[in-house]
């Protein structure tokens, strides 16, 4: 363990391995270092914000589409992403970077085609299949039923889009894939109170 008092080396040493190749390493020490306690809490809080910075300039250069995300949605998601930072930093930051992307806009605002948390959804995948799901909070996935996580890698990836949009995303085997939202159905009681706030 390393002496106390280096909170502050050690968030420059996390800092420093984001400029260089390798954005897995740091996350992984950074994960290294919350688990043991020696990082601080701000030191930590400012090793995640150059960290999600480092991925908004990833999706960038991958020209992800512009997604929409309710204010509620958006609330939610980022305690969700902040509960989960220590022990899956990687997935936290992912879904960090989906939120500061988005455009943030009141709940009755949100058009019906475009997918939120309960939205069900159906895409076509860049391997010819297609597939219905339901964009859920993890404690009610269950994929046998066709729900599925927003703490997934296609999970993260649908919240946002519209009909019409494609992305790009990263299963957990680190293959490279993509998608196409072919249908978005709103959620149930959105449909029955559309200018709920």
């Amino acid at each position: 363990m390393c002496a106390p008092g280096r909170g502050a080396n050690m968030a420059e040493h996390l800092q420093a391995s984001l400029l260089k190749p390798g954005f897995r390493k740091a996350a992984h020490l950074h994960q290294s270092y919350c688990v043991s306690g020696d990082l601080p809490g701000i030191a930590v809080r400012q090793v995640r914000k150059t960290m999600r910075v480092h991925m908004q300039e990833t999706i960038k250069s991958r020209r992800k589409p512009s997604i929409r995300i309710s204010r509620s949605d958006h609330q939610r998601l980022s305690a969700l992403a902040d509960a989960i930072a220590a022990r899956n930093p990687e997935l936290s930051d992912t879904l960090f970077s989906e939120l500061d992307r988005a455009r943030v806009v009141g709940d009755g605002s949100l058009p019906p085609e475009t997918v939120r948390m309960g939205s069900t959804v159906t895409y076509s995948s860049d391997a010819g299949e297609t597939r219905t799901v339901t964009l859920v909070f993890p404690g009610d996935a269950d994929i046998a039923e066709g729900r599925v996580s927003i703490l997934t890698p296609v999970g993260a990836a649908l919240i946002g889009l519209s009909e019409g949009q494609s992305i790009g995303w990263t299963a957990r085997d680190g293959r490279e894939h993509a998608l196409t939202v072919t249908a978005v159905t709103a959620p149930a009681e959105d449909l029955d109170t559309p200018s709920a706030a």
